[in-house]
């Protein structure tokens, strides 16, 4: 099936898996929002995503005021989640408050289901505790996902090897057969 193209198409696979840590972390344009929604770049949203939201919380409950707490965090950012959180301080100092700032982003940052329900808690004193428990809550649901997708993944594997196998054993069996039969001849 493959042709004469067999080792071109292994080297782009290869080359394509190399590239995916690094795209991860430094890419930051249009196209992301696009691969945002497929592994591994949904996982590692989720995982930033829910970073940022603790460590926000942390700061909150610290008593840093939002704007404040955000530039906290954007200052030890880099490349991807740089990108995601920098506009909310500005939409802050705007007047917005830190979940219509993250709403506001153009960016689906941590995640549209999340944008929501930060909408929904109220700013003040309980206001990180709300996002620690939102953040928890996000995290496990998303390692149900992810481990799902492992048991099919595996599942998918392991379906594969065994076709590899039975077929590697017929042409065995196959070249078997015909060492017999030129043996008579």
């Amino acid at each position: 099936i493959l042709g004469d193209y067999w080792f071109a198409i292994i080297a782009l696979v290869f080359g394509f898996a190399s590239l995916v840590p690094v795209l991860l972390v430094r890419w930051t344009g249009k196209g992301r929002e696009y691969l945002e929604y497929i592994p591994p770049f949904s996982i590692y949203r989720m995982i930033q995503g829910v970073s940022f939201l603790k460590a926000y919380a942390v700061l909150r409950n610290s008593g840093l005021p939002q704007r404040e707490s955000v530039e906290k965090i954007l200052q030890n950012s880099k490349g991807y989640m740089r990108s995601r959180i920098m506009p909310v301080p500005v939409l802050i100092r705007g007047g917005k408050t830190f979940a219509e700032a993250l709403s506001l982003t153009g960016h689906v940052f941590p995640s549209p289901d999340i944008n929501d329900e930060l909408l929904t808690v109220p700013d003040g004193e309980a206001e990180g505790k709300e996002i620690n428990l939102i953040a928890d809550d996000w995290l496990h649901e998303n390692v149900q996902a992810v481990n799902k997708i492992g048991a099919a993944l595996k599942a998918a594997g392991l379906v594969t090897i065994g076709t590899i196998l039975i077929t590697i054993l017929g042409a065995i069996y196959g070249l078997q057969d015909l060492i017999a039969s030129s043996a008579y001849v």
